[in-house]
């Protein structure tokens, strides 16, 4: 998971990975089985359908002052916990942040945009991660001011497992709303331990990440 490193000056928002480990400490986690995937999940500004695909199960939901963030976990196993008290070594995430933007710098221009979310992206990546892979591209499918970030990594640093080395691979979707500043990330993440075989969810998480649609 990515540490909490963010650029004052840029002010990009929270990392998912960041906020799922903040919310599992702090708040109530639930475990509610997603059965309906034509459900909108409607925000003030935005919404978004959850991940398509089986055993994905809601684990978290909030919204306060049009800031917002919703978590789902995918069972690896069926009947497998999806709470921080149960370590499981296989974990798969998907969600949404979002915030509002309070930075100095003026968002001029989708390039613009993509600069600052590739410095504060290279920012929070530490020692703790060995990246091995990244990659950076405009998406216009949900808007002209969204850039895809993927990303394949080696964590070093799992606290429930010290001393091996996890795959990390997430797959992120931020997104700047001008007429309401508002800044977005919709990920998909998941993360194995050592050379364990990592579960293709593109089928799952591309409709996902497409389905976020600001409201005019």
């Amino acid at each position: 998971m990515k540490y909490l490193r963010l650029l004052p000056k840029v002010a990009i928002i929270l990392s998912l990975t960041t906020l799922l480990l903040y919310a599992c400490v702090t708040s109530q986690i639930i475990q509610e089985p997603v059965t309906d995937l034509d459900k909108r999940y409607q925000f003030e500004s935005f919404s978004i359908l959850p991940p398509q695909g089986d055993n994905w199960f809601l684990i978290f939901s909030k919204e306060q002052g049009g800031e917002a963030l919703l978590i789902f976990g995918k069972e690896v196993k069926p009947g497998t916990p999806l709470g921080i008290k149960s370590f499981q070594p296989h974990t798969i995430r998907a969600g949404l942040t979002a915030t509002q933007y309070t930075g100095n710098e003026d968002v001029s221009s989708p390039q613009h945009y993509l600069d600052m979310i590739k410095q504060s992206e290279q920012a929070n990546n530490s020692n703790r991660f060995v990246v091995l892979d990244e990659k950076y591209s405009p998406y216009k499918n949900v808007g002209e001011y969204c850039v895809l970030v993927e990303k394949h990594a080696e964590d070093h640093n799992v606290a429930s497992d010290p001393g091996n080395v996890y795959q990390f691979r997430y797959i992120s979707l931020f997104c700047y709303d001008r007429s309401t500043q508002m800044m977005v990330e919709v990920s998909c993440s998941q993360r194995a331990p050592g050379k364990k075989d990592l579960i293709n969810l593109d089928a799952e998480c591309g409709p996902f990440i497409d389905s976020l649609n600001f409201n005019q």
